[in-house]
This record gives C-alpha cells, sequence and structure tokens, in this order.
C-alpha cells in the first residue's frame, strides 16, 4: 500500500495547519483585545471579554511557539 504522503510532508502539513490556526487566533483576538480594552472597564460583559481575548492571545502564542519548536527554531 502506498502512502499518501510522505512523513516529512505530514510533517510540514502538521506544522502548517497548527501554526496558521494558531497565528489567525493570535491575530483576531489581539484586535478584539486592542478593541475591548478601550470599553469601560466597570461594565462586567467588557471585563469578560477582555479575559476572553487575554487568553486567546495566550493560546495562540503557544501554539506558535509549539509548532516552532516542533521544528528546533526556539
Amino acid at each position: 500500500m502506498t502512502e499518501p504522503m510522505s512523513a516529512s510532508t505530514f510533517m510540514w502539513f502538521i506544522t502548517f495547519a497548527v501554526g496558521g490556526v494558531s497565528a489567525l487566533w493570535f491575530i483576531y483576538d489581539s484586535v478584539n483585545l486592542s478593541r475591548a480594552l478601550k470599553l469601560d472597564r466597570s461594565d462586567p460583559t467588557v471585563r469578560d471579554r477582555r479575559f476572553g481575548y487575554a487568553m486567546g492571545v495566550l493560546m495562540g502564542t503557544i501554539g506558535v511557539i509549539g509548532a516552532l519548536k516542533f521544528h528546533g527554531v526556539v
């Protein structure tokens, strides 16, 4: 049985999939976080949004760093 893709190709596919989604997630939540920081901080829903976007930025960062560590860049 032939393999649909080589191990090296699969490694790069997974890297781009995880790293790409993580980078997009990081950018999306960074933009939303910067917008949420300008809103009224006394509103509980604004504080919840800020916390959620901050966690999204953190998770995006972890995903990008993980993809880079997988290839020994970091």
